[in-house]
Formats: C-alpha cells, sequence, structure tokens
C-alpha cells in the first residue's frame, strides 16, 4: 500500500492533519482546506495503485458517480486533487444495533431516501453495510463509500454484450460470474456472481435494518466462505425482528430478485405504513449480575450449538465463479487455494505484466502481490500466511497480506516455469519443468534434490510437488519423452525410493476426506488414496467439466487446486480448448470457415493453398494427429495415425510434410509424402518439432526440446542438424523471410515473450520488433510485412523494407483476435487473409470457479 501519509504533507492546496481510516482503495484522511478554511476527507490513492490502470479506473469511477448525486444524505465529492478523492468531511460513527425500534426506522428512512435518490438516476451503491453509513451528532445520515458503484442501465437480466468495454470489468463488473460487495450483506445473485440491478441495494438495506433492530448479524459463518454459502441456501430468520417489521423484510429477502420488492420507495411508504411507537420498556429491569450471568449462559451454550453444528453439518455445497483481472492467459497450473480456504492465489498478465495475485473469498477484488518474468505457479505456507513462487529459478517467499518477496535459493535453470509445495517442517519442494525435485528450507539455503531422474524411463524432469499429510511423502510427476512411461509417483524426504500410484501423465494433489484429485480429459476427477498405504482405492469419479489443462504430449496439467477443508478452485472455460479454423480479413471480418471444430493448434497452408495441414487434439485420449483440409472439395482427412503426432509442415514444393511423432519413447522428426503414399522417414532422431521450411528448399527451420532452442536441418547433403545460434534464453516459432536473409523468432530474454529478427543462415545483428509482448511470427508472402500476436490479443502488423540492411517500421494492430490454443499459431495467405484457430465460443474467457464442500458432490454420485 505504501508509506501512510504523515500530517503536514500537503496534496496540492490540502494539508494532512490525521488519518481517519483505510479500505481496500486506498487510505482516507481528516485534511484542511488552506485555500476555503475548512476540513475536508482525503481519500488517498496509494502511488503502487496510482499505477495500475485498473485501480485508476474504479478510481475515477468513484469519483464520476458521486459528483453525479447531490442529495443530504448522500457524502458530497468537492473535487479531485492529484491522486486523492476530496470529499465532504462526515462527523459521526457508524449505526450500530441493537438500537431502539425508532432510532432504527429514523435510520432505515433516510438511507432509503438516499438509495431512492440515486437508483432513479441510475446507480446502484453494491456496498451497503453499515461501516458505509454515518450518522451525525445531529442524527444525520450519510451514505458513505461508492467505490463498487455501477450505472445502471435498466435492464436487470442484460449481460454487457462485450465485458471488455464495461469501465468495472476488472474489478468484477455485473456480469455473470462475479461477486462484487461484502459476503454478510450480499444479495444472493451479487453471491453468485450473476447480473444485479438496483434490488440487490434493497437486500442490503433488509439485512442492514435487521442488524440495526437486533445487533445481530442475518447471515454469518466462520469466514466469508461460509457465509455466501448461508447468504444462497439459508432461509433468513426473522423472528428475532419486531413483529410489525418482519413482513417488509421478508419481501426486501426474497432469494429470487423477482419476487423481491422492486423499488426502495415502496419500501418507505411501507414503513409509514407500518410504523408504531416504540413500546415502554417495564419499570425496572432485572439486576445487572443476573442479566449478565443469563446472558453469558445463553451465549455458551449458543456457542457450543453453533460450534457443534457446523462441525456436524458442514455448509451446503455452493458454487461461485469470479473472472481474473485483465488479461488472464493460463499457460501451467496457475490457481492455488490456501490450506485455510479462505483465500485464492493465481497468476495473471494484467497490464502486459505476469504477477501472482490473491483474492479472499467474499472481497470485492484481488489483489496484486508481487510481479513475475515467467509462468510460475503460487503455493501457500501449511499456515495459509505467506506464498511461495518461483521467478526465472529464483525461489521467493511473499507474505500473503503484501510487502516485497525474499528470495531464499535458486535452482540451475531460470528459463523454466516451476511449482512448488510446502511441508508443516519448513521443507519446501520446487521443481521446473526439466529438473528433478529439489528441496530447500523456508528459511533459506542451497536446494538440494530429492529424486534422481530414471535415464532408463527416458524422464527428464519430475514436475508438481504436493505433500502428503505426513510431511515426509510427496506426489509428484515424472516427464518423460515416452508417453506410455509418463507417470505419478511417490517420494520420499528420507530417501530416493518412491512408488507407483498412477500409470498417466497427469498432475495430482490429495486432500481430505483422502482423495487425489486430477484432470482427466477435460474433467475433473477424484479417486480414493490411502495416504498411509500410498496406495489407490476404487474408481475415480467426476467432480467437475470443462476445467482447463495445460497439455503437452501425454502430459496434463490441470489448472485446479484445493484446501484441506472443502474449497476447490479450477480455471473454467478452456481457453484452450474448442476452436475453429476460421478466415479474417485484415479488418477483422469474418471470411469463412476450415474444416469441423475441435482441439485444433497449427494450421499450416500448403504452397499453392489447396490444402491446410493441423494438429487435431483428442482430449478424452490426450493423442493427438496431423489432419488435411482439401480447399476444393471441402473435406478432412486423417494424414497420422499412431497416437501423438503434431506440428506439421509443408516442404517447399508441396510434395511433403514434416511432422513431430513420437515412436518408441522419442519425439523424433518424420517426413512423409503429402498424399499419404509410402512410409514415414526419420528426418531427425533427437527431440525436436518442425516450424518452417525455407522457400528455396535448403533448409528445415526445428525447435529443440525440453529446452526451447532453433536448429536448421539441412534437407540435402549429410543432413545434419546445428544450432543455430547459443543462447541462455528460450529461442521458439522460428520464422524465414522469403527471400530466406532474415529470421524472426520469439525470445524471453527481455524478461517476456517478444519478436526479435536476426539475419540468416549466419547471425548477424538484431532487431527487437515488438513492443509490449509478442509471439507466433508470420511473414507476408512478398516479405514486405511481419505479421505476430500481441499480448492483449490483436493481430499486429510491421513494416518492412527490403534492401542489403534490415529496416522496420513501428507495430501496428490490424484487428483484436482470440487464438484458442496456447502454443498455436496462424497462417497467412498469398492475399493477406489470416487463418486462426478461434473459441469456438467467442468473447467466452477464462473465470475461476469455485465449489465450497465439494466432496458433497461424490456423497450425492
Amino acid at each position: 500500500m505504501g508509506m501512510p501519509l504523515s500530517a503536514g504533507i500537503k496534496l496540492g492546496t490540502y494539508e494532512i492533519l490525521a488519518p481517519i481510516g483505510a479500505g481496500g482503495m486506498g487510505e482516507v484522511y481528516r485534511a484542511r482546506d488552506t485555500k476555503l478554511k475548512r476540513d475536508v476527507a482525503l481519500k488517498v490513492l496509494p502511488e503502487v495503485f496510482a499505477k495500475d490502470s485498473s485501480r485508476m479506473m474504479r478510481f475515477q469511477r468513484e469519483a464520476e458517480v458521486l459528483a453525479s448525486l447531490n442529495h443530504a444524505n448522500i457524502a458530497q465529492i468537492y473535487g479531485v486533487e492529484e491522486r486523492a478523492l476530496v470529499m465532504e468531511l462526515v462527523e459521526g460513527e457508524a449505526p450500530k444495533g441493537p438500537m431502539s425500534f425508532e432510532d432504527a426506522w429514523k435510520i432505515a428512512t433516510q438511507i432509503a431516501t438516499a438509495l431512492e435518490y440515486a437508483h432513479d438516476r441510475g446507480v446502484i451503491h453494491r456496498d451497503l453495510k453499515p461501516a458505509n453509513v454515518k450518522v451525525t451528532p445531529d442524527g444525520v445520515v450519510k451514505l458513505l463509500d461508492f467505490g463498487l458503484a455501477k450505472a445502471y442501465s435498466g435492464e436487470p437480466d442484460a449481460v454487457p454484450a462485450d465485458p471488455s468495454v464495461s469501465p468495472t470489468r476488472t474489478f468484477g463488473a455485473t456480469v455473470a460470474g462475479t461477486i462484487m460487495g461484502t459476503a454478510a450483506y450480499m444479495s444472493p445473485e451479487q453471491a453468485r456472481g450473476k447480473v444485479v440491478d438496483k434490488r440487490a441495494d434493497i437486500w442490503s438495506w433488509g439485512v442492514m435494518l435487521y442488524e440495526l433492530l437486533t445487533g445481530e448479524r442475518l447471515f454469518q459463518g466462520e469466514d466469508a466462505a461460509e457465509t455466501l454459502a448461508a447468504v444462497i441456501h439459508k432461509q433468513p430468520d426473522l423472528e428475532k425482528a419486531p413483529p410489525q417489521v418482519r413482513d417488509l423484510l421478508g419481501r426486501c429477502l426474497e432469494k429470487d430478485p423477482k419476487n423481491r420488492l422492486r423499488d426502495i420507495g415502496d419500501a418507505r411508504y411501507l414503513m409509514q405504513e407500518t410504523a408504531v411507537p416504540t413500546p415502554a420498556l417495564p419499570a425496572r429491569a432485572p439486576l445487572p449480575w443476573i442479566a449478565a450471568a443469563l446472558f453469558a449462559v445463553i451465549a455458551a451454550i449458543t456457542g457450543f450449538l453453533a460450534w457443534k453444528h457446523l462441525r456436524e453439518e458442514p455448509p451446503a455445497l455452493t458454487k461461485l465463479s469470479f473472472p481474473a483481472p485483465d488479461h488472464f492467459e493460463p499457460i501451467f497450473p496457475t490457481v492455488s487455494v490456501s490450506p485455510d480456504g479462505r483465500r485464492i492465489a493465481f497468476e495473471v498478465i494484467a497490464g502486459n505484466q505476469p504477477g501472482i495475485w490473491v483474492r479472499n473469498l467474499g472481497d470485492s477484488t484481488p489483489r496484486k502481490l508481487a510481479d513475475v518474468s515467467s509462468a510460475s505457479t503460487p503455493f501457500w505456507s501449511p499456515d495459509s500466511k505467506r506464498l511461495g513462487f518461483l521467478d526465472r529459478g529464483a525461489i521467493k517467499i511473499i507474505d500473503g497480506t503484501g510487502g516485497p518477496p525474499v528470495t531464499i535459493g535458486n535452482i540451475n535453470n531460470p528459463n523454466e516455469p516451476g511449482m512448488g509445495s510446502w511441508n508443516g517442517d519448513g521443507v519446501i519442494l520446487v521443481s521446473e519443468v526439466n529438473t528433478p525435485m529439489y528441496r530447500i528450507s523456508a528459511n533459506g539455503g542451497s536446494p538440494s534434490p530429492v529424486t534422481q531422474l530414471d535415464r532408463a524411463r527416458n524422464e527428464t524432469g519430475h514436475m508438481a510437488p504436493w505433500f502428503l499429510p505426513d510431511g515426509r511423502h510427496f506426489l509428484y510427476l515424472a516427464r518423460s519423452t515416452d508417453s506410455a512411461k509418463m507417470a505419478l509417483f511417490v517420494g520420499d524426504l528420507g530417501s530416493t525410493n518412491r512408488k507407483q500410484v498412477l500409470p498417466s501423465g497427469n498432475r495430482a494433489i490429495y486432500v481430505n476426506p483422502g482423495y487425489l484429485l486430477f484432470v482427466r480429459g477435460s474433467t475433473l476427477m477424484a479417486q480414493r488414496f490411502d495416504a498411509g498405504k500410498l496406495e489407490t482405492t476404487g474408481d475415480a469419479v467426476p467432480v467437475a467439466e470443462q476445467v482447463h489443462s495445460f497439455s503437452e504430449g501425454a502430459m496434463m496439467l490441470g489448472h485446479f487446486s484445493a484446501s484441506q477443508n472443502g474449497v476447490l478452485a479450477y480455471v473454467a472455460g478452456n481457453p484452450a480448448g474448442n476452436a475453429q479454423l476460421t478466415w479474417f480479413d485484415r479488418k477483422g471480418n469474418k471470411l469463412g470457415a476450415v474444416g469441423a471444430p475441435g482441439f485444433l493448434q497449427y494450421p499450416s497452408l500448403s504452397p499453392d493453398e489447396s490444402r491446410v495441414a493441423f494438429t487435431r487434439f483428442d482430449p478424452s485420449t490426450a493423442d493427438s494427429e496431423v489432419w488435411i483440409w482439401d480447399v476444393a472439395h471441402g473435406s478432412e482427412s486423417r494424414f497420422t495415425s499412431t497416437g501423438d503426432n503434431r506440428s506439421p509442415v509443408w516442404s517447399n514444393d508441396g510434395a511433403f510434410i514434416f511432422f513431430a511423432g513420437a515412436r518408441e519413447g522419442l519425439r523424433k522428426i518424420y517426413r512423409r509424402s503429402a498424399n499419404g503414399v509410402g512410409a514415414e522417414e526419420i528426418l531427425d532422431p533427437s527431440s525436436e518439432v518442425p516450424m518452417e521450411a525455407s522457400r528455396d528448399g535448403r533448409y528445415l527451420l526445428t525447435i529443440e526440446t525440453p529446452n526451447p532452442r532453433i536448429w536448421v536441418i539441412p534437407l540435402s547433403g549429410d543432413r545434419k542438424p546445428f544450432p543455430y545460434q547459443s543462447s541462455e534464453f528460450t529461442q521458439t516459432h522460428p520464422r524465414l523471410s522469403p527471400d530466406g536473409h532474415w529470421l524472426a523468432y520469439v525470445s524471453n530474454e527481455t524478461g517476456s515473450a517478444e519478436i526479435h529478427v536476426v539475419s540468416f543462415p549466419q547471425p548477424g545483428g538484431k532487431w527487437r520488433i515488438s513492443t509490449g509482448g509478442g509471439v507466433d511470427p508470420v511473414w507476408s508472402h512478398d516479405g514486405h510485412e511481419l505479421y505476430y500476436y500481441s499480448r492483449d490479443n490483436k493481430i499486429m502488423a510491421v513494416d518492412i523494407r527490403p534492401g542489403p540492411l534490415f529496416q522496420y517500421g513501428v507495430p501496428k494492430p490490424l484487428f483484436a483476435a482470440q487464438i484458442a490454443a496456447i502454443n498455436s499459431s496462424f497462417a497467412v495467405s498469398k492475399d493477406g487473409r489470416f487463418l486462426l484457430p478461434v473459441p469456438v465460443e467467442q468473447g467466452v474467457t477464462a473465470s475461476i470457479s469455485v465449489v465450497l464442500n465439494w466432496p458433497e458432490i461424490l456423497e450425492k454420485k
């Protein structure tokens, strides 16, 4: 948040006097207007937030909403100064029940009057609660904090056609799947992430009125998750409310907004009709000590019953969802639920910067904790107070509430995404894609290996550690170039012994009450697991559908996590899933589809553009095959049939197709006649992926795996591959210019993926082409333009000026596009049309789904 402002500091003409309070959007100070000689309230956005465009948007929105409202019961805004809102200073306290019937009515009436005024001007508050109300010493009510307020369109059930244009989108605008507000006062539709209208304020008003009258929360739980479950499922018990107000409260607290009171003005009218004098108190009250003793006994009994109930009857199965901020680009498993089930951490790209974010369940917005340079899966400490993550080889820890991260150690490979797990003894296990498992103390030190790669099984890395309850044994996935030998193992901190648990390449975690969770296809599965015997029992059963995963061949890393007390979170929507190859013009207009939809990647146009080769992935079997679409006949046919083939590349004359295939445990580059006649031929026995054949037929450009580097295979002579250039950074997607003089590729040497161009065939000068991130470079047919896909989902074009020296222009966006498959690409025709694998459901973005008490799903099955 930054350092608080000290007394005497000036912001423009306002001198800070003293702090008043702090909230999610900043600190509030009492300040002196030195020009008009009056005290005001300054709501100051911290400097770190002022650099966040999303928070600045919300800050600006609050100023605009307040400026549109001028009412005696709404705190006024006087202006904006630098990064501060200048507001009316309201002296007073937040109302607190229990209070007399008469006093509660007076406060509720003024709140209703303010809401009616705001609703009539198209503004809904969305965070109505006692803390956002002040009662002055004169009894005047002031409604505060419109930070979550939203302009209401008047169409309560309409979802915006394009959520990206909503000014509140990155804070969870009222589009389907969003949670905003404060848990105890949310309407059920808010808690479910549904579209809300002014009736959500009416619900909150009813909840608050009940609290003012009784002094008790109407909906509560041990944490926000239980509170949300109560809001959604529990019928409000109004027996403690005065009889004359129960009918009104019941109409305000209908679960279905269609049955709820439609206008707060009607509530004011009903209040006037039903209001009665406060009953007189008895002449003498019981002796204080008797009342106190009685209260203590009742409280003890009630507390015991609540404790017993919560443990014998867990909260009902509840499903929620919320969108991640800005551009959500999950690659490695990105979601991590804290062990206590109260918070969810995830990696996201916001403002072109990857970062670790945390969201408390029930809070209105996530908070960014740290920037990172590459994909990283955050993992929690056992006490849920700290987070660990890897950032280009550095093992870091950060407090779950914020602050600078601390580096506790480093592992050897700085270019790969990492994962980790933390046990109760302060031991942290970490791994990257192509390393064994390492252990390090949470207090820092030198990492030491705890597993050994089995070369007889062609193992290339041990990934995805997850400690079992004893803190000694741990699950991990053994990655292999032989898909049949990928497996889930249990390792031991005390030895190199291990035991195979599942014969598959699926990441898995262990959760109470004794299950392994893993993804099969796009379905999250649960299978009983005996943590003592270290073995599975029974069959796996489905828990959730459409769970996103990162897949590479037979390896599947599901984007899910769970706490030990029944909170499950996963990335839903599968943004790298079902796709349709679609033609677009330079303006982004759709021109037609190619073939049937499916899990498609790597479209490749034949030189005469009569055929399209592409990869089709089967999520149910984790197999991928190369298919060919015949443009003239409008039909597609299968080109390969062995279970793991991908990345087709046409030869310069269209006679052959190069592709990557896994045979006998190793992925190799094969060549086969494009007409499907004849046997496949091994072109390179090493583990590589073909990317492009030069137009003169002399070279095939490939990517070495598992550490991405550019290699060149001569297509004549001895065909001996050679590396293009050595680098400590990753190099992917090499593309040769039509004249064969310039090579475009993607590198992470700047800390993020960017497009670079170098001379070819010998390395010479180097130029960075993209700005703000880019992948998938593609040359135009004449070589006068270079296209790429930007981090903010646009097809970009860069002018290239041919000549002995490489000259290029400024990147310009052509059109917004959504490429469905991660690590895919696109193709460009001779006449400048673009062939992209786009999601079948355009506009559907990934969201994070949360399931409370998920084991109940298994009980129902």
